[in-house]
C-alpha cells in the first residue's frame, strides 16, 4: 500500500507538473499550483456551507488574477 500511495502521490504529480512546464511556463504551473488554495476554499464553501470572511475572498481573487493575468 505504501508503495502504491508512493507511486500515485509522487511520481505521477511530478511527471504530470514536469508535462505541465514543458508545455507552458514555470510562472504559470506555479500559479496554477497556486489554484489549489482559493479552489479549495471554494468548495469548502459551496459543498460544506463553510462561511468565510472577506479578506479570503479578496485573497483568492487576486490569486485568480494573477494567474489570469500569467496566461495573458
Amino acid at each position: 500500500m505504501v508503495a502504491v500511495n508512493a507511486l500515485v502521490g509522487t511520481f505521477v504529480s511530478d511527471y504530470l507538473w514536469l508535462q505541465a512546464m514543458l508545455m507552458t511556463s514555470p510562472l504559470v504551473v506555479t500559479l496554477g499550483l497556486a489554484l489549489t488554495i482559493p479552489l479549495s476554499m471554494a468548495g469548502d464553501v459551496l459543498l460544506k456551507g463553510v462561511e468565510v470572511s472577506l479578506p479570503y475572498y479578496v485573497g483568492a481573487l487576486l490569486v485568480l488574477a494573477a494567474f489570469i493575468g500569467a496566461n495573458l
